[in-house]
């Protein structure tokens, strides 16, 4: 006897809230703990709420979420009745026989494909390669048995459809854009950045980045390259701009973009000069850098406060192999291609998407912006493990090799497109990386004093946040043209703009540096993430939740009545080739160090009156630029 439609009504939705409950197991003993989150989070959170952009863009993820699971689940309970037609088991019992097989498949298949990934650590014992076998078989034997019956009742067409729906859903296949066009050969501009690498890592883990090494050797190298702020926003800005944090603007990370300098930039005299302008950045919380700072065209996840958010949401089955497509752009922008959401990031679509940005017959000036390599150094696609008593290192190594490989698939892919048959590629680092080591061993008013650190943007005096990679490169017919060489006067990042300009004008490459000295200071420096051997996420965001705001665009910025009390609060310095002046703000007085030849050793001097003059001098234009 057949069931009546109401019964097969209610059963089904019984089935679907019962599946998707267990489907959402792991993420309940999360959501008990956000009741103890501190109030200024709360705050912060709560008042993200109340933005219509992000209400808006909660119910697009939210929808996605909903989207994937229902055609999952109409799909198995679709086989589910038509195997139980075929063998006359009851539909009931079917349908819950494929729902816990396709659950099993969904959790240990998740473990698998995504080791990174959180979702299934609740499950550990499911994540195991017997249990994805045994669900394989049974899921398959059912499908095939369940298929069969819909051939012989001439359903088959339909039941096609929906396999064909479902696997789009689930981002079975990987869908590029448009493939570039490439026009006559032209003068192109390619920065290659690599955040969190710094000089001396560069030069140790050569062996290990293959890819970079092959760039370095026909390279010109700059030994004594600098970041004037190790923090990417303002690193990048000071690239574009050639001036000062303080005087473009983003003298912290996440600044409200209105009072950062926008017109001002390289992108702008490239576009007036018919390039075509692509920024590439695969980690956006800490830099709204976008369109508006005369890029074509921007790749990467979407910037916002729900960034912070959604990864951890985002990190399941159904999602994580969604996020390996295109589609993902329109249902989760804030995850597709993010390297902050670990479990899930697609490194190799995000070269893809980049190069697909590239389209067209004018000359290209293209930067690109790899993250994977900053804290905390998690990415699925590390190629090589380490083993290094200092376990930040060793993570820090393994997620550089998946940089690597992204550079090289990059290169490959430029030079199949004949970008590089006439082009200059910078290869630089937005700043460095402490990882907990003495950098060196010097006095500090007298008194015995060691470098050490972790992060960057925390303390002039170590080279491993301060000293960059930078190197300029020459192609043609697509491969490096010249040979090596090193230069060991003293650069920085905002010596590069004249570099591009020039080039772009002449074809010819130059770097001048400007008077052979630089002003650096520091960024926000929160306590919580003064040490990765106890950095507590939660600790982080309680301490600097009072900072930020969120505008009506949903974007996570700095409170600017909070700025001149963090500008006070900055270190600020005079670097020369021999030595380095600072201000330290919490002695409130200055320190001063001779610079051996190395670049490696500080021996304490007596601070340098026209050195004081300039830091002072800088410290009053950064308070200028906050209106103080």
């Amino acid at each position: 006897m057949r069931t009546s439609h109401p019964i097969r009504v209610a059963e089904g939705t019984t089935g679907f809230l019962l599946f998707t409950l267990a489907y959402y197991a792991p993420y309940l003993p999360e959501q008990l703990s956000l009741a103890v989150r501190d109030s200024r989070v709360q705050i912060l959170l709560s008042s993200a709420l109340t933005v219509p952009a992000v209400q808006v863009e909660l119910l697009r993820d939210l929808g996605g979420h909903l989207l994937l699971l229902a055609l999952c689940y109409l799909a198995i309970a679709w086989m589910g009745v038509r195997f139980a037609r075929a063998t006359g088991v009851r539909a009931s019992v079917a349908c819950l026989l494929f729902l816990t097989t396709a659950w099993l498949l969904l959790v240990s298949g998740n473990g698998l494909l995504f080791p990174l990934s959180d979702y299934s650590v609740a499950f550990d014992a499911v994540a195991h390669p017997g249990v994805f076998a045994a669900a394989v078989l049974v899921f398959v034997t059912g499908s095939i048995v369940a298929f069969w019956h819909a051939f012989r009742r001439r359903r088959l067409v339909a039941g096609l459809v929906l396999a064909g729906i479902i696997g789009v859903s689930v981002g079975a296949g990987h869908w590029s854009s448009a493939v570039p066009v490439a026009g006559p050969p032209v003068r192109n501009i390619v920065i290659v950045g690599v955040d969190s690498l710094s000089g001396q890592m560069a030069q140790a883990a050569r062996s290990e980045l293959p890819h970079l090494a092959a760039l370095l050797e026909h390279a010109t190298l700059f030994e004594r390259a600098y970041t004037p702020l190790a923090r990417t926003f303002p690193a990048w800005v000071s690239l574009l701009s050639g001036r000062a944090p303080a005087e473009h603007g983003a003298i912290f990370n996440l600044r409200q973009l209105d009072r950062v300098e926008r017109d001002a930039l390289v992108t702008r005299t490239l576009g007036e000069a018919g390039y075509r302008t692509v920024f590439a950045i695969d980690e956006r919380r800490f830099s709204n850098l976008d369109e508006s700072f005369g890029f074509d065209r921007v790749v990467g996840p979407r910037a916002g406060v729900l960034d912070f958010v959604l990864q951890p949401v985002n990190d399941a089955p159904l999602t994580n192999l969604l996020l390996q497509t295109n589609v993902a752009r329109s249902l989760m922008p804030f995850s597709r291609l993010n390297a902050a959401s670990h479990a899930n990031y697609d490194a190799n679509g995000f070269v893809d998407e980049t190069l697909a940005a590239i389209d067209g017959v004018q000359p290209l000036f293209l930067a690109v912006h790899f993250e994977s390599a900053h804290y905390p150094f998690r990415t699925r696609h590390a190629l090589r493990r380490f083993d290094d008593p200092n376990r930040f290192r060793s993570r820090h190594l393994s997620a550089l090799t998946a940089v690597d490989a992204q550079v090289g698939r990059l290169m490959e892919g430029l030079s199949a497109d004949r970008r590089l048959d006439d082009a200059l590629v910078i290869v630089l680092s937005d700043h460095g990386e402490s990882l907990g080591e003495v950098e060196a061993q010097t006095t500090r008013g007298g008194e015995p004093f060691e470098v050490s650190g972790y992060g960057h943007g925390a303390n002039l005096l170590a080279e491993h946040q301060s000293r960059i990679v930078l190197a300029l490169v020459r192609f043609r017919d697509g491969r490096p043209a010249g040979s090596a060489s090193v230069r060991t006067d003293q650069v920085s990042l905002t010596d590069l703009r004249a570099v591009i300009e020039h080039y772009a004008q002449t074809g010819e490459i130059a770097l001048h540096a400007g008077s052979g000295c630089m002003t650096v200071e520091t960024g926000l420096r929160l306590v919580a993430a003064s040490d990765y051997k106890g950095l507590d996420a939660g600790e982080v965001a309680r301490e600097g939740a009072g900072y930020y705001e969120i505008d009506r665009a949903g974007r996570l910025h700095l409170r600017e009545d909070m700025l001149r009390a963090l500008v006070d609060s900055k270190d600020v310095g005079w670097r020369c080739r021999d030595r380095l002046t600072v201000y330290s703000s919490v002695d409130d007085r200055y320190f001063a160090y001779r610079i051996a030849e190395d670049g490696q050793h500080l021996a304490e001097a007596e601070p340098a009156a026209q050195d004081i003059a300039r830091v002072d001098a800088y410290r009053i234009k950064l308070r200028n630029a906050v209106g103080g």
